[in-house]
């Protein structure tokens, strides 16, 4: 913490002698990365050619760390449900859907609730004690008893072919539905249940320990994002 201070600071100074340089450290979901973000990279990349931007690809609970040490500037964040921790700013940026699914072939029929499914293996992203984890979060919302049968996988490559290889059933968004990995071999499953929204959010500590590049790098992102979601809205509506 104290050397994203001094790197702050140091920065800062640099900005008020006229020099436009820096690095901004950003900590992302994947299904972060999906989104709109990569224009936002570039728009900003294209604007502030002197400043190094530094993007990791890393789990919610990863990134909470990387805001409390330090090693991030920003995360931008996908989780079910508003964070209410005190110890971080959130603006939520997009909601996005979240579906249940398994692979096309061979699916068994009659399944009509998620407790139809408790006695199959679930793939799940993160620690089930995580907050805002997908899999615990959709259970806690559905009233649900958690299946005792899991394999923990943060890698989307390898999730992605666990999942298309066998009955596991699995939790996705609607952006990840279209990767490459996930298209076209899992299929979302009409259950009963409402399922709760997925939030995307920009989370920092403070603003006041932002550098105003940083400052200046998440409100670009909001208004890309505001942008992306306006259109998608109007698509749906279509």
């Amino acid at each position: 913490m104290i050397d994203q201070e001094i790197r702050h600071a140091k920065e800062n100074i640099d900005r008020l002698s006229g020099l436009k340089k820096g690095n901004v450290f950003i900590g992302v979901t994947p299904v972060v990365a999906s989104g709109p973000i990569a224009k936002a990279i570039s728009a900003f990349n294209r604007r502030y050619r002197e400043i190094n931007i530094h993007i990791n690809e890393m789990r919610p609970a990863q990134i909470t760390e990387g805001l409390r040490d330090g090693t991030l500037d920003l995360g931008v964040v996908s989780r079910i449900g508003i964070p209410n921790s005190p110890r971080f700013q959130w603006e939520t940026l997009y909601r996005i859907n979240v579906q249940i699914c398994m692979r096309n072939n061979n699916r068994p029929p009659n399944l009509r609730s998620i407790t139809d499914l408790y006695d199959y293996t679930w793939l799940v992203w993160d620690k089930l004690e995580s907050p805002g984890c997908m899999f615990s979060e959709i259970f806690n919302h559905c009233n649900a008893k958690l299946p005792e049968k899991i394999i923990r996988c943060s890698s989307t490559v390898l999730y992605s072919q666990l999942a298309a290889q066998e009955d596991y059933v699995c939790v996705l968004t609607d952006p990840a539905m279209t990767w490459p990995g996930f298209k076209g071999a899992i299929t979302p499953l009409k259950l009963k249940e409402e399922l709760p929204m997925m939030y995307v959010g920009l989370a920092y500590k403070k603003e006041s320990l932002l550098t105003d590049i940083v400052i200046e790098f998440a409100e670009l992102i909001k208004v890309l994002c505001k942008e992306s979601a306006g259109v998608s809205a109007s698509l749906s509506i279509k």
